[in-house]
């Protein structure tokens, strides 16, 4: 009986940037490096307005003639509205590729599933249609093109396990932007900067005055937090603290562990339960 667990990533999908342009379009409007972004590699970035704020973070990869970027699915259509009004200026092209890719997360032993790419000291195994994300040596992300039927060959010699990959994000501290939180965060309120999504050594990039300022002469009173829960939250839903202040929001939430964003060095409470604060859980990075 196999040991291989696995969780459809429902929550996230895909856009493509490609073209002669891509690298020096992205360069210009996100907060990672693109300039020196090579095949295969992947990195964590986002997207803000003019203001700062944070409209779209991404996963993304370096694929044949551009990037795919993973990111909430809800927001998609939106990141894309937004990047257009910039990319008309250069020879690239957006796409949705929601209904070109799928998406899960596997964990377990891997060591006698044939199907599966060797795990190599790199990040990405890339083939025609599978990218294989490794986290880890038991841990892998595939993002499948065109209904590979290599998705339902490993479903099948696995086990489901519901919010494995959103728990993952959770307790990785990766905080996930989506509909219900357009606009409400600048990135430092995401812990962008603290899993290495933004580089504050390269150029100019839209919202990159207001990044750059909180980080060299500011300090952001927010911050991502992890909490445990007893059911799952709605991203959106105010976080107060015992006075009824709201002084957070939650960004994502699983049954069991949510990430908010709220002020530091406080206690957190969700309305109905003002008695009893939310207990914190470790993050694996410091704030």
């Amino acid at each position: 009986m196999s040991t291989l667990k696995y969780s459809s990533i429902e929550n996230l999908s895909f856009l493509s940037v490609t073209g002669v342009d891509s690298k020096k379009f992205l360069q210009g409007q996100s907060s990672c490096q693109f300039n020196d972004f090579e095949l295969g590699q992947c990195k964590l970035g986002s997207f803000s307005d003019a203001k700062g704020r944070v409209f779209s973070n991404f996963k993304a990869i370096a694929i044949e003639n551009g990037f795919l970027l993973q990111m909430s699915a809800d927001i998609i259509e939106n990141c894309l509205t937004t990047l257009k009004k910039y990319a008309a200026f250069f020879k690239v092209a957006l796409k949705d590729e929601r209904e070109t890719y799928q998406s899960i997360a596997l964990s377990g032993d891997f060591s006698n599933i044939d199907a599966i790419a060797d795990f190599a000291d790199k990040q990405i195994v890339q083939t025609d249609s599978v990218l294989w994300v490794f986290h880890s040596a038991s841990f892998v992300e595939l993002w499948v093109k065109d209904n590979d039927p290599l998705l339902d060959e490993l479903k099948s010699e696995s086990i489901e396990v519901k919010e494995m990959h959103l728990n993952h994000s959770i307790e990785q501290g990766i905080a996930w932007v989506t509909h219900e939180n357009l606009g409400e965060f600048v990135a430092q309120m995401l812990n962008l900067e603290l899993i290495g999504a933004i580089d504050f050594k390269k150029g100019c990039y839209t919202g990159q005055e207001i990044i750059a300022r909180l980080h060299y002469k500011g300090v952001s009173k927010k911050r991502v937090q992890r909490v445990e829960v007893d059911h799952k939250l709605i991203a959106g839903e105010a976080v107060f603290n015992q006075s009824s202040k709201v002084i957070g929001r939650v960004v994502n939430s699983s049954s069991t562990q949510a990430l908010i964003s709220a002020n530091i060095n406080e206690s957190y409470f969700l309305k109905d339960k003002l008695e009893s604060s939310l207990k914190l859980l470790d993050l694996p990075y410091q704030i």
